[in-house]
């Protein structure tokens, strides 16, 4: 079970051109500033990342589905292309879990 995290603010890699709302609402303009993104670790196969989302924004996390690029990007999360939102965790749903393939060469 993963523990409930505070993570200090980090450098957020830059969206691609064309892939950020360019026009965020204002209440989101101000929540995007308090979306923490945790280091990142590694399996065999995958890079790993979390993202803690405000309480504001979190009530706007589906929790029937998994958020696609579209939707997340909307919400102001910002991560470099091949990112993937993987799992669902019921019981903090303001915690993002993403994962991305690594390269081949890479993989163990």
């Amino acid at each position: 079970m993963v523990e409930s995290l505070l993570w200090p603010d980090q450098d957020v890699w830059p969206a691609a051109p064309g892939l950020c709302a360019p026009s965020l609402p204002p209440a989101h303009r101000t929540a995007h500033k308090q979306i923490y993104y945790s280091d990142k670790y590694f399996d065999e196969h995958y890079g790993y990342q979390h993202v803690m989302s405000p309480r504001e924004l979190s009530k706007q996390v589906p929790k029937t589905h998994l958020m696609s690029e579209e939707e997340w990007r909307r919400l102001g999360v910002q991560q470099s292309l091949g990112w993937v939102r993987y799992m669902i965790h019921e019981p903090e749903p303001h915690l993002l879990l993403f994962r991305r393939p690594l390269p081949k060469e890479q993989q163990k």
